[in-house]
């Protein structure tokens, strides 16, 4: 127990250490202080663009999949009418249930499509905001 208890005195005598030099070292060089985070602002920046730029790949994704889907219902529709005109139940039936389904698909992608919008209003906001902290922090 007594060498446990020696390093690790001696551990925490070598972090004050260092905790002491790198204090002075800051006061010296308070540009050094800035410099760092301002860097560090914008590699969180970059970090956070390329999670926005995820963002909008996904809501363009759902917007092109809501707007496949609305024109496949249409086709549906249209399909349907010819189907009961030509006293095709059977036919008619099968194409109500995939135009059921559709519809309920696009019920779904309108509420994903929807939250997508408002994570990147979010995302544009921080993005906007980042970008004004860093210009603070240059000047």
């Amino acid at each position: 127990m007594a060498e446990g208890g020696f390093f690790s005195r001696l551990s925490n005598l070598w972090t004050g250490f260092l905790s002491v030099f790198m204090g002075n070292m800051e006061k010296d060089n308070p540009e050094a202080i800035y410099e760092a985070a301002i860097n560090a602002r914008k590699e969180q920046y970059k970090e956070l663009k390329k999670a926005v730029s995820g963002i909008i790949v996904l809501r363009n994704k759902l917007a092109a999949e809501l707007e496949e889907k609305s024109a496949q219902i249409k086709d549906l529709d249209l399909q349907i009418q010819t189907a009961v005109e030509a006293d095709e139940d059977d036919v008619a039936l099968v194409l109500i249930q995939r135009r059921d389904e559709l519809t309920s698909r696009v019920a779904k992608v309108e509420v994903e499509l929807q939250q997508a919008k408002d994570e990147a209003e979010e995302a544009k906001a921080s993005i906007i905001s980042f970008q004004a902290d860093i210009e603070k922090l240059e000047r």
